[in-house]
């Protein structure tokens, strides 16, 4: 049995950060990303911000630095604003949408505490769409009109992106990440 390959540096446990991938994304050649599973198309890759460039960590590199693969989730939720620092939170309509530069506004999904600061401002549960990678939006499941405007806005974006995720509208049920079935 071949040893694992690592990365040949140091993990930076203050620069994992979650990603959003769609599921075929395996079959690039990072086999040796650590994931975990999201929903049937999608996936969360855990990987290793570098300023310009990412890198995917494999299990032994994240053991080799200490971090146990039960705590990666909240590290790289907790590790997200401060790769990402400068955000903006757009709203109209009832519908929120992450502005943060690009490249991992998917992964606000992932930081409860920053969606929980705008709990007040929603109906119903949260309910998300990630058509690409540079878009969230957000909006309440008790909001009709804003609800039928989410579903509309993720087919078009998902349509029309170079980085498509998922069309699909999702919530969080007993802790995980669902697929939001149309009424």
């Amino acid at each position: 049995m071949a040893a694992a390959k690592t990365l040949g540096f140091g993990v930076d446990r203050t620069r994992i950060v979650p990603i959003v991938k769609r599921r075929d994304w395996l079959q690039t050649g990072e086999s040796q990303a650590v994931y975990e599973e999201l929903t049937p198309d999608l996936i969360v890759v855990y990987g290793l911000d570098a300023d310009l460039v990412v890198a995917y960590p494999s299990a032994h590199d994240l053991q080799a630095a200490g971090i146990d693969r039960k705590d990666l989730r909240a590290l790289a939720a907790t590790n997200l604003a401060n790769v990402v620092p400068k955000f903006e939170l757009l709203e109209g309509r009832g519908l929120y949408m992450v502005a943060a530069g690009g490249d991992y506004e998917a992964s606000f999904i992932f930081d409860s505490s920053f969606w929980n600061r705008f709990r007040d401002r929603i109906k119903g549960d949260f309910v998300f769409a990630i058509p690409a990678r540079d878009l969230v939006f957000m909006t309440g499941s008790g909001e009709v009109e804003a609800l039928a405007d989410l579903r509309a806005r993720a087919k078009k974006a998902f349509d029309s992106s170079p980085n498509r995720l998922t069309p699909e509208l999702l919530t969080y049920r007993q802790g995980r990440l669902a697929v939001l079935e149309p009424n």
